[in-house]
């Protein structure tokens, strides 16, 4: 062995020393990094984990106690959920190591302390609750680990770095009834992976927001209502408070601050398959000791949020918007549309005629070229319009219709059109958006012209005044309903049929500058 020894050596001088140099340098600069991962019954455990360069962001996948990464010089935030399978445990794990050369460092899940949170006053015997915590990296949230488990089954490594965040929250749900959820919710978050890791709330401080979710305008078959705290590390620490067939309930009593409420549904397809077909996302600010509610999924749902666009010698319309829930925001809606976009120039000639849809890969936008000034009219003829799916009989707002009355400079910088779109919402409908046979709904007619982003002028513009008609038999007759202006909107009392069906609507309202817009919702709320 010794003589072997020797002639290696012997060996390696008779090569180049430029070659010897070279593979010097490389051994030198490769800097790596492996990482022991540990259970809480000190087994050695295979966790996933993932890696981050605090300074780049840059992610990188692999497994403690399998991976050997081979990274650049730097400082990397390692963070993972060590699952420990003897007592069905999630430790969540952090470090933040410098890596320079051959670097080594462990995550043991016995370093873990239990994440407690409580209630000063427990809600009952019919309440489970449920645990969550997230660690992530920098203010941006990246290598972002979760995890979610029971009471005394969740831990939490401490580390007070300052390039970690952690998020926390707890719920207590009773879903005992099927359509009526009540639940509490707690959260908390801090800048590093903090020590302490037992709080208690209490009860009286907590706020109260009752979620209506409706039946009717979506075309879904089930539907999921999630809220999300702000603070760092929360987003995308979601937490259910209602799965299930609409319409439904879920009461949830919250700590008072801002929080995302997200509703998604879906439906099953033609092919047995259920597939996402709409979302709503809703930001609420609770007050502590308050109570409030909302309607989700309301009728009617209508033309919102997009204007025409004029000038640089053409017009354009997006049509994706045409079937939006009224108490959605810049984002919400159904999708799923096809819509016959027609222009009619000064003449009363139609300039263009085209089919748009935001189905799969379809394009929802229109766009065509004007080169006189004058009065032309837009006429979007929007419908439901999925091919996998069977829409129910049953639905409403099965079509929306906007006619845009506009003045057009043609060769003026490009601005949005100066008209106002009227929403229409019915106001006192049940769960299922229905008025009772022979009595009236009052229907509001409410502005919208919302400031679509930097990229288009944005004039001031006034409604003058606002009409509503309102149809029993599909749109063949319409009746005229009396309108008084409230604050800034417009009221009007729909009677309605004495029979059950459903009844469709028609407002105009027109601005002091003499252009309007008029919107049709077929079916805009029902009679039963």
């Amino acid at each position: 062995m010794r003589r072997m020894y020797k002639s290696v050596v012997a060996g390696l001088c008779l090569l180049p020393m430029a070659l010897l140099t070279t593979t010097g340098s490389a051994s030198a600069a490769t800097n790596s990094l492996t990482v022991a991962t540990y259970d809480r019954t000190g087994a050695k455990v295979s966790t996933g984990l993932t890696v981050v360069n605090v300074a780049t962001n840059e992610e990188y996948k692999g497994t403690g106690n399998k991976t050997r990464w081979v990274l650049p010089k730097g400082i990397y935030a390692i963070v993972g959920d060590i699952w420990t399978s003897r007592d069905q445990s999630d430790t969540m794990s952090a470090r933040v190591v410098t890596v320079s050369g051959t670097t080594k460092t462990t995550l043991d899940a016995r370093w873990g302390k239990p994440l407690t949170v409580n209630l000063d006053k427990a809600p009952g015997p019919a309440f489970n609750q449920t645990l969550n915590a997230f660690i992530c990296v920098g203010p941006d949230s990246f290598g972002r680990t979760g995890a979610w488990n029971k009471p005394g089954k969740l831990y939490v490594i401490p580390h007070n770095s300052k390039y970690l965040r952690f998020a926390y929250s707890s719920d207590w749900q009773n879903q005992q009834d099927a359509l009526h959820n009540e639940a509490y919710v707690v959260a908390g978050s801090a800048t590093t992976v903090p020590t302490t890791l037992t709080h208690t709330f209490h009860t009286a401080s907590l706020a109260t927001i009752t979620n209506y979710v409706r039946s009717g305008p979506s075309a879904g078959d089930s539907v999921g209502v999630r809220m999300t705290a702000s603070g760092a590390c929360q987003d995308g620490n979601s937490i259910t408070m209602y799965s299930g067939e609409m319409p439904a309930v879920a009461k949830v009593h919250a700590m008072a601050g801002t929080w995302t409420v997200d509703t998604d549904w879906s439906a099953v397809q033609k092919n047995g398959e259920q597939a996402f077909i709409g979302f709503l996302p809703r930001t609420v600010k609770l007050v502590g000791g308050k109570s409030t509610a909302q309607a989700l999924l309301s009728s009617a749902w209508g033309p919102a949020r997009e204007l025409p666009a004029v000038g640089n010698g053409s017009i354009g319309f997006m049509t994706s918007s045409m079937f939006t829930d009224p108490s959605a925001g810049t984002w919400g809606s159904e999708g799923s549309e096809r819509s016959l976009v027609t222009l009619y120039g000064p003449d009363n000639k139609v300039i263009r005629s085209l089919w748009r849809t935001d189905w799969r890969d379809g394009d929802p936008y229109f766009s065509a070229k004007v080169t006189k000034n004058g009065w032309y009219t837009l006429k979007v003829n929007g419908q439901r319009w999925r091919p996998d799916q069977a829409y129910p009989s049953t639905m409403l707002s099965t079509r929306a219709d906007a006619t845009f009355r506009m003045y057009v400079t043609a060769k003026a910088p490009a601005r949005v059109a100066d008209v106002i779109i009227p929403q229409l919402i019915p106001l006192g409908l049940s769960l299922t958006n229905s008025a009772k046979p022979g009595t009236k709904t009052t229907v509001q007619i409410r502005p919208d012209r919302r400031y679509p982003g930097p990229d288009l002028r944005f004039g001031s513009v006034t409604g003058k005044s606002a009409t509503l008609l309102s149809s029993s038999d599909g749109g063949k007759t319409w009746r005229s309903a009396a309108v008084r202006k409230v604050g800034s909107s417009w009221l009007a009392d729909v009677t309605n049929p004495g029979q059950a069906g459903y009844v469709s609507l028609r407002a105009r309202l027109l601005a002091t500058n003499g252009q309007w817009v008029e919107v049709t919702i077929t079916r805009a709320y029902r009679v039963s």
